[in-house]
């Protein structure tokens, strides 16, 4: 049996001490987190990561001009990155 990933941001089971399963659908504890803030600020509106897939609210995201969107932490690494590669 595969292991399971969560439906919304696809990291697996074993990155998180709770998962909660639905019919033929998961979701971590930090996804349920992000949904709960959503609806505790009255909107649902999230976007995905194009790098690591995680979901989040609008303004934690950078939008791409190829119409994706990078959070915080994948826009960073890609930063660190592209200034490895120039310095060397």
């Amino acid at each position: 049996m595969p292991t399971p990933i969560c439906s919304f941001c696809a990291r697996p089971e074993s990155a998180y001490r709770r998962f909660i399963a639905g019919r033929g659908v998961f979701i971590c504890s930090d996804c349920v987190r992000t949904a709960a803030q959503a609806l505790a600020e009255g909107t649902g509106a999230t976007v995905v990561c194009a790098l690591c897939g995680r979901a989040d609210a609008p303004e934690h995201y950078i939008r791409v001009e190829s119409g994706g969107h990078l959070c915080n932490l994948c826009a960073h690494a890609v930063h660190h990155a592209v200034q490895d590669i120039q310095s060397q």
